[in-house]
């Protein structure tokens, strides 16, 4: 890599806290939205019933964003608190 390949790498400050910004704000909002839905402490819940079709269709309509993983947990295991 000679040195203008390499100065094509440089970050802007500027740009990059503003982009640091949004990504905290955006996750900080999406930590209220899991908190929000699931109001309850690490640990104190139980599992099943599995959800049923519109608990979970209300899942996705509230938290787009919700891994698939989360999602076949609760369709199939669920999680009660």
């Amino acid at each position: 890599m000679d040195q203008g390949e390499r100065e094509a790498f440089v970050l802007i400050e500027g740009p990059l806290g503003e982009w640091a910004t949004r990504l905290r704000t955006a996750s900080q909002r999406a930590l209220q939205d899991v908190v929000s839905a699931f109001p309850f402490e690490a640990g104190d819940h139980l599992l099943g019933p599995a959800a049923s079709e519109t608990e979970l269709e209300l899942l996705l309509r509230r938290l787009p964003w919700t891994p698939d993983a989360v999602v076949s947990l609760y369709r199939y295991v669920g999680l009660d608190n």
